[in-house]
């Protein structure tokens, strides 16, 4: 599963800004999703998950470099994928109405 590998870190590098850091670790995460969706609804734009150094609110012009956009984004969050293959059954093929609910 792919969030598991996500949740479980050492605390050790919880602030780090490596390559292998807390904010690269969900950096990557957070792209990940956003591509997958992206391919569901190619209309849809999500901001980076940023960087340590990012403020909470940025000047005019730069606010794809704020911590509050990708909040803002994420917080509303609703996907376009389709899970109709995780049905146990196909509800097409049921015999009647009352079945069908």
């Amino acid at each position: 599963m792919i969030v598991k590998r996500f949740v479980i870190c050492p605390i050790s590098i919880l602030l780090i800004n490596s390559l292998q850091g807390f904010y690269a670790l969900y950096r990557n995460l957070f792209y990940r999703l956003a591509k997958e969706e992206q391919a569901w609804n190619a209309d849809v734009e999500y901001p980076s998950f940023g960087y340590s150094t990012w403020s909470w609110i940025t000047p005019k012009g730069q606010e794809h470099e704020a911590a509050r956009a990708f909040y803002n984004s994420w917080l509303s969050f609703s996907t376009a994928k389709d899970f109709a293959w995780t049905e146990q059954y196909n509800l097409s093929e049921a015999p009647d109405r009352r079945v069908r609910r």
